[in-house]
């Protein structure tokens, strides 16, 4: 499974929705193993204050999505997502993790991993999960 974990500095998850992140790093998960891949910036990211921001814009939603599903993602980490979670669970499973540590999200994976695999499998009765 591939993860891609919501970061701004890529050591600690930020606050912002998953789809506002700087960037994603990106890491295999298998066997109860994490291993790094690579970092992507995000191409959708808006620059704009906050109030400004569009939360839910299904365009955005479904860039990232395709944006994901080519570089074989399988798993959404952030500390929060946006209205636009409930179309992420089709192809992917969120994970909301209460941590700000990149690290401590890492061994969360690492932990939960059958769990994941399995809520993964499930296909259309996925369901986002909480890791804490």
């Amino acid at each position: 499974m591939l993860c891609a974990i919501a970061t701004d500095n890529g050591t600690d998850l930020m606050g912002r929705h998953f789809g506002d992140a700087m960037r994603y790093n990106l890491y295999h998960l298998k066997e109860q193993e994490i291993t790094f891949q690579e970092t992507i910036v995000n191409p959708f990211r808006e620059d704009d204050d906050e109030d400004e921001d569009i939360h839910g814009d299904t365009i955005k939603a479904s860039s990232m999505k395709e944006l994901f599903l080519e570089k074989g993602v399988t798993i959404l980490v952030s500390k929060r997502f946006g209205p636009n979670i409930r179309h992420m669970v089709k192809n992917f499973v969120p994970i909301i993790v209460r941590y700000d540590n990149l690290g401590r999200a890492k061994e969360l994976l690492v932990k939960y991993s059958n769990q994941i695999e399995e809520m993964f499998n499930k296909g259309k009765e996925r369901k986002p999960m909480i890791l804490k």
